[in-house]
C-alpha cells in the first residue's frame, strides 16, 4: 500500500472492514518490510513482532540499538502522556542490558540443559533475586515461578524462542529432564506408534529450523543500514555548512543573485545563528565580493521574512 493511502486511512474516522484490512496489511508491511501473508497475520496476531524486534536487538541489529531508542525517546517526550512505563515499554535498551545481566547467550553454547546445570541456576538465581527490575525492564513477572526450567523458558519466549525436551535422564525416581540449545523451532518428523510428531535428532541434539525472521532480519538491517548512512550525510552536511569557512567557498561560487538565493533557501533559514554563519563567511571575501554579496543577501533576508 502506498503511503498516501495508508495516511488516508489512519486519519479516517471510520472506516469499513475492508479499509480496515487494508490497514492492517499497510501497519505489517511497514512493521517487517516483507510481504504479508496469512501465516504472517497469525503470527503478528500472537505476538511474534514483539519478539523477533527483541531477537533482533539483541543480536544483529544491536549496533542500531541506541539510535532505534534516541527516536524513541525524541517520540516520547513529544507527548503529553509520558511515563516512566511508556518508555519502558518502547525503549528496547533497558530490557537488552537485562538479557545481558542474566547471560542468556551462554544457554546458545551448551548442550544439555538441565534444572541444576549450572547456567540454568545463574539465570534462576538472578531472576529471582531482581524480579522488580526484571519486570519493569522485560515486563514478566517471575515472583510465582519457582522452577529453573520454566523461569528460563519464560526468558526465553521474550525473543521467541525455547529449549526443547529431549529425554530424561537418570535412574527411576531420580531421572532428570534434559533440554537442547534454544531455538525458534525444530525439526519434527513422524514416529510410527506416536500421536504426535517428535523431534528429530542429530547426534542426540535437536535441529533448529528457520521460522522466518531471517528474513525479516535482512530487511531490518538493509533499513537501519540505509537510514543511519542518511543520518550520517546529513550530519556531514550540517557540519560543513555551519563552517564560515567552507560556506566562504560557496559563496564565493555564487556569481549571480539567483543561484545565491538558491543556495540560501536551500541551506539556511532567516535565524540569527544562519545569518551569523553568512556574515563570518563574508569575512574571508574580497571587499568588492563581500559588496555584491551583502545587496543580495539583505534582498534574500528581506524576501524570507516577509513569505
Amino acid at each position: 500500500m502506498i503511503d498516501s493511502n495508508y495516511d488516508k486511512l489512519q486519519l479516517q474516522q471510520t472506516r469499513n472492514d475492508e479499509e480496515l484490512l487494508q490497514l492492517k496489511k499497510g501497519r505489517l508491511e511497514r512493521s517487517y518490510n516483507i510481504e504479508v501473508t496469512p501465516n504472517l497475520v497469525f503470527k503478528d496476531d500472537e505476538g511474534w513482532y514483539s519478539q523477533i524486534r527483541l531477537d533482533y536487538y539483541f543480536n544483529c541489529g544491536r549496533e542500531f540499538l541506541p539510535d532505534r531508542d534516541n527516536q524513541s525517546m525524541r517520540g516520547l517526550m513529544t507527548e503529553s502522556d509520558y511515563f516512566v512505563v511508556d518508555s519502558n515499554k518502547k525503549l528496547l535498551g533497558k530490557a537488552i542490558d537485562a538479557l545481558d545481566y542474566l547471560g542468556v547467550k551462554r544457554l546458545y553454547e551448551e548442550g544439555k540443559l538441565h534444572q541444576n546445570h549450572s547456567v540454568i541456576m545463574d539465570i534462576f538465581d538472578k531472576c529471582k533475586k531482581n524480579m522488580y527490575s526484571l519486570k519493569m525492564a522485560l515486563g514478566i513477572d517471575l515472583s510465582k515461578v519457582n522452577k529453573p526450567i520454566q523461569c528460563v523458558q519464560n526468558v526465553l519466549a521474550l525473543i521467541g524462542h525455547k529449549m526443547p525436551f529431549v529425554k530424561r535422564e537418570g535412574s527411576k525416581g531420580s531421572q532428570v529432564r534434559i533440554y537442547g540449545k534454544p531455538a525458534a523451532d525444530f525439526v519434527t518428523e513422524e514416529i510410527p506408534g506416536s500421536k504426535k510428531p517428535q523431534l528429530k535428532l542429530e547426534s542426540g541434539s535437536p535441529i533448529s529450523k528457520p521460522d522466518g525472521r531471517e528474513d525479516v532480519f535482512v530487511k531490518w538491517l538493509e533499513r537501519d543500514t540505509t537510514e543511519r548512512d542518511k543520518q550520517q550525510q546529513a550530519a556531514a552536511e550540517r557540519e560543513y555548512w555551519s563552517n564560515p569557512n567552507t560556506v566562504s567557498k560557496e559563496l564565493a561560487e555564487a556569481n549571480t543573485e539567483e543561484k545565491l538565493h538558491r543556495m540560501l533557501n536551500l541551506r539556511f533559514t532567516p535565524d540569527n545563528k544562519s545569518m551569523g554563519i553568512i556574515e563570518e563567511a563574508l569575512t574571508f571575501l574580497t571587499e568588492e565580493i563581500q559588496t555584491q554579496l551583502s545587496i543580495w543577501l539583505w534582498r534574500w533576508d528581506a524576501w524570507a521574512v516577509s513569505a
